[in-house]
């Protein structure tokens, strides 16, 4: 005889299998609940972290790149999580998320997640002064960025770019302006001179234009006789002078003559004495050899000197010479015979120093 079920007994059962019930679903919430909060609530990073993504990078190969960065495995676990809920993997194969993401500190695994599967790139920044040769610039410039120097020397040759840009191989340092700037990590080589240029025609505003119509020049001339004066002088107190000089032998047809190109074209930027030998130096930028300004820009002149050009009061000068005390500063003269003298004492200062090539 089967047992007697009662009324009680049953409502026992329903009250256990209901509290099993709700522990379970208790459970189950408190699990989701938390996945919840650790994927949108804590940081995911305990300091700011620079990610780059390149072409060709996985949700597991930007997950090793933040192992390497020192993010421990439990945050890189609730950021795997959140990759899979954007699906990265299927966004990284099927579109360019390539670029540079600062993750800060206060950052959810969520938003790290999001930022990339968003492309929400941050900004880099890049500088550049004291640059003589377009190699050296194509190196600096992309110290900081995805592109390499190679890709940069290519595009400052293409010559189908840069007649968009009215500029050519000698003139093209012209557009870059030393400063610093934001950019995407992932920029072209050709955006970038695109760029640039757009950075010098915002400096070239109609004010400085008409300044450099009142000299005679075209912003290219303006750059040309800036680097020259740049290499001729680092006091600033004189450097529109030195400018100016070299405006107005250009502007009367007098040859520049001037030192700073012959070093270019010998290549060797130490040289404190010319000699008759430097100055036979066969180059277009030896202006001893050659009327007129050189192709280009012997430096990327500064901003500030370009201004000291365009501002410079109108003085006679024609010559100059470094004082005999050097100390970097300059006697200017009107004549041939004053410059004469002013040079012979110069050459008995280095005499007397013994100073040679």
């Amino acid at each position: 005889m089967k047992p007697k079920i009662t009324t009680n007994s049953k409502k026992r059962t329903f009250l256990k299998v209901l509290a099993v019930l709700a522990v379970t679903l208790l459970l189950a919430g408190g699990a989701v609940g938390y996945a919840v909060w650790q994927m949108t609530v804590p940081s995911a990073l305990t300091r700011d972290i620079w990610l780059y993504v390149r072409p060709g990078d996985t949700r597991d190969s930007i997950l090793a790149q933040l192992r390497d960065k020192g993010v421990d495995s439990r945050r890189v676990f609730w950021i795997e999580r959140c990759m899979d809920y954007y699906q990265l993997d299927d966004i990284l194969s099927s579109s360019d998320r390539s670029g540079a993401y600062l993750l800060s500190i206060d950052l959810p695994a969520l938003r790290v997640a999001s930022r990339i599967a968003r492309h929400q790139q941050t900004a880099v920044r890049i500088a550049f002064n004291n640059v003589r040769l377009a190699s050296q610039l194509a190196s600096r410039i992309t110290e900081p960025l995805l592109i390499d120097s190679a890709a940069m020397m290519t595009a400052l040759r293409d010559t189908a770019l840069l007649r968009s840009l009215d500029v050519d191989t000698a003139t093209v340092l012209t557009l870059f302006l030393p400063d610093t700037y934001q950019v995407w990590w992932n920029i072209s080589a050709e955006d970038l001179i695109r760029r640039m240029y757009r950075e010098h025609e915002a400096f070239w505003t109609p004010q400085r234009k008409t300044q450099a119509q009142a000299l005679g020049l075209t912003p290219v001339q303006c750059s040309i006789i800036a680097s020259i004066a740049e290499e001729e002088t680092h006091n600033a107190g004189e450097i529109g002078i030195v400018a100016r000089l070299y405006a107005n032998r250009f502007r009367i047809g007098m040859p520049l003559q001037a030192d700073p190109t012959v070093k270019y074209a010998v290549g060797d930027f130490s040289l404190r004495r010319i000699l008759a030998e430097h100055l036979q130096t066969p180059s277009p930028y030896n202006t001893y050899l050659h009327a007129g300004l050189p192709p280009g820009p012997i430096r990327i002149p500064e901003k500030a000197t370009l201004d000291a050009l365009l501002q410079s009061k109108e003085h006679p000068y024609l010559y100059m010479c470094a004082k005999a005390d050097f100390s970097g500063t300059h006697n200017f003269a009107r004549t041939l015979q004053e410059h004469q003298r002013n040079a012979a004492l110069y050459h008995r200062a280095l005499n007397k120093l013994k100073i040679k090539p």
